[in-house]
């Protein structure tokens, strides 16, 4: 069955090279209980340890079955340890974080034991030791004679040919040694038990054959007994873990140890936080220089941050399929589907209650109150407006005005002249203090308060075409007595043959002079278009949706919403301009120190990770020899590590997708705003962290897979 000629095995070590067996001569067959004896240090475990394949040797020849293995790597002994040897150590060598059942579990699934007979099997097991009060109980938890219990069972569970065992009751008292030996007797039957042990007559009552090694020679090999069975070897079906048992057991080790396994999940969970808000909050710096860039170069009053004017290129209608996308849309909070938008129209506002004037920087539209419940505009006190004459205002408002109070507001298009004063209520203020004003929708539609302000606005958007020569429409003229479309001075009347009034999309009035309906003038106020006529006009170019505006909470969904348009297709009519020259190049400098630092800044948490997760890792180096000692083979033991490695880094960004998800809701997006990391810079993160975790994985398997099992098991655990 085993038989070794001339078998030596050398230390290195410090001082030199010791001698741990010399031309060693021994065969072992099945039915032997062999008792091997000797002092301290004379080489009985380094015999077992070559017999059982947990390290090798240097000179001479053992012959397992028949077959040579001094040409055997560290695969072939582990297939042969897997397949023929099952162990019971001296310092036990179970998995402490696993509970006795898992450990018994383990051992049966390696060799293949049917999965419907696993458990009630590994109960059977662990009622023959004596445990099934303790099956669920980690084995951390025990005595050394439970200990060494749940080991045996664990060599049952394996029904090996070949059981070894290294001093069992050196840790034990007489009586739990005295129960170890009866077990190993009893199991020894139909197999080849070989014990080391330093007590010789614990093991006599046993043995069939006793050797004893002294200074690694071996000087003593009595046969004591008969041999007591002849029976063939057979050899045990060992199958290799499918993909889905390692997952599993990649889990369950993973969450055996809950305190390592939140320890490593924090870690790599703070990594990828802190990365996202320095890099978060470096974008939010580059967006400061566009806000800085964007008030030096430009008029704030001329455009909102919050409202998007877009039309197609073609010309053409926004049809309503096209209408629904755009509601669909996560950044957009509303849509106004009309040409003209009031908000876009009344740009001077202010706020008037007797003889005190407050003005208003920006106007927002409140559509079914979403712009509160999407977080803009959220209120402090007191209720949404939902009547077209009711108001919201934000906080900074709160000294001048109270909830309830009746005040004016005052209107003004582009065109300073000719202002429009609206009665509301204020129903309550906003948790924002940016002066900001909150209408109904409604408000600025026709045949409501605001519609004035629309007809104010016309103007600036309508162009006139005297016989096909392009002019513009400067004065509106209010006196609702003149009833006819025109004012024209009389000095003009004859010279013209035709008039047009258009926008850049659709005529609105085309007619020729002997047919208008005009009024003469004697000012020269240039041609004038009465109130009563641009109130039609512009009812219709409401009516014709040419343009739509989309409602966003701020600036930043707003550049996420215009990258996600398709710009062959739409283009935007009122947004931030472009930057003036110098700020552009302190934006691409400010941009590129961001882009470094957040590098920077990654390699350094890397190794950092890094060096926590490598340390972590070689605490394991133990565990994962005892998977290898029974039978793992070294790619079933490789992918556990990367398995795990991956779950961790999983969870972590799982944890990080949540956290910012609350910290986008709850956080103060002055603080940080992680809205400034688009979808793919997280997938881009994961990746890294994948491949990263993965990497130390296979440094890990390649560092443990150099060495022998014997060493590895000699690393005591930490944590």
């Amino acid at each position: 069955m085993i038989k070794l000629i001339n078998v030596s095995k050398y230390y290195k070590t410090e001082a030199g090279v010791s001698v741990g067996l010399v031309k060693a001569n021994l065969e072992f067959k099945v039915g032997e209980f062999v008792a091997v004896v000797g002092e301290s240090g004379s080489g009985k475990t380094t015999l077992l340890n070559v017999i059982s394949g947990l390290d090798t040797y240097e000179d001479g020849e053992m012959y397992l079955f028949g077959e040579p293995t001094s040409h055997y790597e560290i695969e072939d002994l582990e297939k042969y340890r897997s397949t023929y040897v099952g162990f019971v150590f001296q310092n036990y060598n179970i998995i402490d974080s696993y509970t006795v059942i898992q450990n018994i579990v383990l051992a049966l699934e390696l060799q293949g034991y049917p999965k419907d007979k696993i458990r009630k099997r590994a109960l059977e097991l662990i009622e023959r030791v004596g445990l099934t009060h303790r099956k669920n109980h980690k084995t951390a938890k025990l005595s050394g004679g439970e200990k060494q219990r749940v080991v045996i069972a664990r060599a049952l569970a394996k029904d090996c040919p070949i059981i070894v065992a290294d001093e069992p009751t050196g840790n034990l008292d007489s009586k739990a040694g005295a129960e170890v030996m009866k077990l190993l007797d009893e199991i020894s039957k139909d197999k080849l038990v070989i014990v080391v042990s330093h007590n010789y007559e614990e093991v006599k009552p046993y043995a069939t054959r006793r050797v004893k090694i002294h200074d690694g020679q071996v000087v003593e090999d009595i046969k004591l007994k008969e041999v007591r069975s002849n029976a063939e070897i057979t050899k045990p079906e060992i199958k290799e873990f499918t993909t889905k048992q390692t997952i599993r057991w990649s889990l369950m080790d993973l969450f055996s140890k809950p305190k390592r396994f939140i320890f490593l999940l924090i870690t790599q969970l703070a990594v990828m936080l802190l990365f996202s808000v320095m890099y978060a909050g470096g974008q939010m710096v580059v967006n400061e220089v566009d806000n800085i860039g964007s008030n030096l170069s430009f008029n704030r009053n001329m455009y909102t941050e919050n409202r998007l004017n877009i039309q197609r290129h073609d010309g053409q209608p926004i049809n309503d399929a096209e209408l629904e996308a755009f509601r669909s849309n996560s950044k957009v909070v509303s849509v106004a589907s009309s040409s003209l938008q009031f908000f876009d129209s009344c740009r001077y506002v202010r706020i008037k209650s007797g003889r005190l004037s407050y003005p208003v920087e920006e106007v927002l539209g409140i559509s079914h109150n979403t712009i509160f419940s999407k977080g803009k505009g959220e209120l402090l006190s007191g209720k949404p407006a939902t009547e077209v004459n009711e108001i919201v205002l934000s906080s900074n408002f709160r000294s001048s005005f109270k909830v309830n109070e009746e005040v004016e507001l005052v209107f003004a298009g582009q065109h300073y002249s000719n202002e429009r004063k609206v009665k509301v209520k204020i129903t309550g203020f906003s948790k924002d203090n940016n002066s900001t004003l909150y209408l109904d929708e409604r408000f600025g539609t026709p045949n409501h308060l605001g519609f004035d302000c629309l007809v104010l606005e016309a103007a600036s958007n309508l162009t006139v075409s005297v016989d096909g020569k392009p002019g513009m429409i400067h004065v509106i003229n209010f006196d609702n007595s003149i009833t006819t479309d025109l004012i024209i001075p009389q000095y003009l009347v004859d010279d013209i043959t035709r008039i047009e009034v258009k926008d850049n999309n659709k005529s609105y009035y085309n007619s020729l002079m002997s047919e208008a309906s005009y009024t003469p003038s004697i000012d020269d106020y240039g041609i004038e278009i009465s109130y009563k006529k641009l109130s039609e006009i512009t009812q219709a170019m409401y009516q014709d949706r040419y343009a739509i505006s989309l409602i966003v909470n701020d600036k930043i969904d707003a550049d996420l919403l215009i990258a996600s348009l398709d710009n062959t297709t739409y283009q935007i009519l009122t947004y931030s301009p472009p930057l003036i020259d110098g700020i552009s190049v302190l934006k691409q400098v400010i941009s590129m120190f961001v882009f470094g630092g957040a590098i920077l800044g990654l390699l350094f948490l890397y190794a950092i990770l890094g060096l926590v997760i490598r340390n972590s890792m070689n605490a394991r180096k133990k565990d994962f020899a005892i998977f290898r000692s029974i039978g793992t083979n070294e790619k079933t033991v490789g992918r556990l590590v990367i398995y795990q490695q991956i779950f961790i880094s999983l969870f972590a960004y799982i944890s990080l997708m949540i956290i910012v998800a609350i910290m986008t809701v709850f956080v103060p997006t002055s603080f940080i705003d992680f809205r400034m990391l688009p979808w793919y810079s997280y997938l881009v993160l994961f990746i890294m962290f994948m491949l990263f975790s993965i990497w130390l994985g296979f440094r890990f398997n390649k560092r443990i897979f150099k060495i022998t099992v014997i060493k590895n098991l000699q690393i005591e655990e930490v944590i």
